[in-house]
């Protein structure tokens, strides 16, 4: 197993192969377990009530890792404290038979001894706390979009290569793609034009969202789910007062299992390209 906690400046440290830290035995607590809020509602005029609402809330999990240059553990002991510092939020990163899934969290308790003769490793207890309760895949395709989180994607919906296969898909107006993970996934549609198209429109199943106006090659629509509430802009301008009031705007979630997603316009679909990411979420790793 491998381990890499990332800090906000992009400074890393990683537990495993090839590092000097290592994971401790019985080292990771909160990783495979998880107990979801249930809110109901009683029926008085019979046994039994009516479960209103399932949500899984943040998760308290617990790193324990220990480094094993006993020689330099002063050494390695300053750097752990300088890396691992209360209140930051990491990417934490955990690699495991060549998967990976990783989460966000912000390093609130940590214990670190002081190596002796009789116990001369020194180790480190780090407890955190994920504000999404998921771990999310990783990017497959290695593309990023609108920051430098990981995400999952697939390739370019165009009209325009209509009729050619390029890795598992035909390029049409509409796609099927597949999320196999435990939850909906969050996704973030990034929108060009090529020349001028009229009131375009992107779907997810029976959501939809309809961009009155007309955009051309100097326009750039994303849209992102993964902040909450979601956010809707047009070369980082917010535009959800240009979007069509009828839109679906909560129905824009990747459900499990197959999803259809598809783009139109009223005038000027070919000039369309529309590129859907997503992390799978999962529960457990």
């Amino acid at each position: 197993m491998l381990i890499k906690f990332v800090k906000p400046n992009g400074e890393t440290l990683t537990v495993g192969e090839g590092s000097d830290w290592k994971l401790q035995k019985n080292g990771l607590e909160g990783f495979a377990n998880f107990e979801a809020k249930v809110t109901s509602t009683s029926d008085y005029a019979r046994d039994g009530g009516k479960i209103e609402n399932v949500r899984l809330e943040e998760k308290d999990r617990t790193i324990k890792i220990c480094n094993i240059d006993w020689k330099n553990a002063n050494l390695a002991r300053e750097k752990a404290r300088l890396f691992f510092t209360y209140q930051t939020k990491y990417k934490i990163y955990i690699t495991e038979d060549e998967e990976t899934r990783w989460g966000e969290a912000i390093l609130y308790r940590m214990a670190m001894n002081e190596p002796s003769d009789k116990d001369y490793l020194l180790k480190l207890t780090m407890s955190f706390e994920f504000e999404m309760p998921y771990l999310r895949s990783v990017d497959n395709f290695g593309k990023d979009i609108a920051s430098l989180t990981p995400m999952f994607g697939f390739p370019w919906m165009s009209r325009l290569n209509y009729g050619t296969a390029t890795a598992i898909f035909n390029f049409e107006r509409s796609v099927t793609i597949k999320n196999d993970g435990d939850n909906i996934a969050y996704p973030k549609i990034s929108i060009r034009f090529k020349n001028p198209v009229l009131n375009p429109v992107v779907s997810i199943n029976d959501g939809f969202i309809r961009f009155l106006g007309t955009y051309g090659i100097d326009d750039k629509i994303e849209v992102d789910y993964t902040v909450n509430p979601p956010r809707i802009t047009n070369n980082d301008e917010n535009i959800m007062g240009m979007c069509d009031r009828a839109s679906k705007f909560d129905d824009m979630y990747i459900l499990i299992g197959e999803n259809t997603v598809a783009f139109d316009a009223d005038n000027g679909t070919d000039e369309m390209s529309v590129s859907v990411f997503y992390n799978r979420l999962y529960t457990l790793i």
